[in-house]
């Protein structure tokens, strides 16, 4: 049975239900494949199963749930391909960025840059993985706002939720979190030398390789399941 924390009840029930059901999955607390039982949910939030079911509906209808017509509701499975995908659009995007904002950073934002990178890496040093993981999407965020671009803005926006996904699953491979930390000091260097080709390259080299791993580790879980 899925444990939740007290809520306050709002009065739009089924966006609440949403809301907080959504925040389960991206956060890692119930496994790919692991069953979203409505009457637990009803039970746990309060409510009725109704809105329950429509927010399973509308996670269904995003990929983030699956629907067994006999069974009920599941955590969809991460797949090979919803990662490849993911990284991919996030190197066309990330990349640009990176490549529009270097030039364009004042020494405030590099030191701010910095400071996002130094906390990251003392979060690795206390095993703090959470707390390294907010400091790094503050990075990637914050160069997508500076390259000053809304539309761009809009479409990171519309791949927050996968995104979100897929960092909490490449953070069970330390080694990718080691690597991430080298892979963006090589990025700030470029950053600070408002190199903008170079900063678009370095970052996307570094989707690349983490795509690359998530791969590599995604495979060896598989592998392990079948075993």
């Amino acid at each position: 049975m899925i444990e939740l924390e007290e809520f306050s009840k709002p009065k739009d029930l089924k966006h609440w239900a949403y809301e907080t059901i959504k925040e389960i999955i991206l956060d890692g607390q119930i496994e790919p494949g692991g069953q979203l039982r409505t009457d637990d949910l009803a039970q746990r939030l309060k409510i009725s199963r109704t809105p329950i079911r429509e927010a399973l509906l509308q996670l269904e209808s995003e990929g983030l749930v699956r629907a067994n017509s006999r069974v009920g509701f599941f955590v969809t499975e991460t797949q090979r391909i919803d990662i490849q995908e993911v990284y991919e659009i996030r190197g066309l995007i990330e990349g640009y960025a990176a490549e529009k904002a270097a030039p364009l950073l004042t020494d405030e934002d590099l030191a701010l840059i910095d400071g996002e990178q130094q906390k990251a890496i003392d979060a690795v040093a206390r095993d703090d993985l959470l707390e390294f993981n907010r400091h790094e999407v503050a990075l990637h965020e914050f160069l997508i706002k500076r390259a000053c671009n809304q539309r761009l803005l809009k479409m990171t926006e519309s791949l927050k939720d996968l995104t979100h996904r897929e960092r909490m699953y490449a953070l069970k491979s330390h080694e990718n979190v080691e690597l991430s930390l080298q892979e963006h000091q090589r990025l700030i260097a470029a950053l600070h030398d408002r190199d903008g080709d170079r900063a678009g390259r370095c970052m996307r080299e570094h989707l690349r390789n983490v795509n690359d791993r998530l791969q590599a580790l995604l495979s060896h879980s598989q592998k392990n399941t079948k075993e």
